[in-house]
């Protein structure tokens, strides 16, 4: 969850805290030490200075992990090399519809 924090859209101190079930303190704790690192930072908004956005820096975010996902990568292309195209198609057909469900449940749980 944190890893999205990092990666991908702006989100409000209130929606982390909601999301994660972390208290505003907690949150603000741990975007203190993401902004040190300068994985995202804070926008304060206008009309509102109470109000905060977290703004992902994907760039430094990647030159991070980047060594993880090259090492997952590499040890995932190993894995496929063991099956034959048949069983990748039934692999890859499997995931497709599983990440369908996924997406079909997260939606049910946004509607509630």
């Amino acid at each position: 969850m944190y890893l999205g924090l990092i990666l991908h859209k702006s989100i409000t101190v209130g929606e982390i805290s909601k999301l994660s079930g972390l208290s505003i303190g907690a949150v603000t704790g741990l975007i203190d030490r993401l902004e040190k690192m300068k994985l995202l930072e804070r926008q304060f908004i206008k009309e509102d200075l109470r109000k905060v956005i977290i703004v992902p820096n994907v760039e430094n975010s990647m030159k991070l992990l980047k060594p993880f996902f090259d090492k997952l990568q590499e040890k995932t292309m190993a894995l496929l090399a063991i099956f034959s195209e048949e069983q990748i198609e039934t692999i890859e057909s499997y995931f497709i519809k599983a990440a369908a469900i996924m997406e079909e449940t997260k939606d049910n749980l946004n509607k509630k």
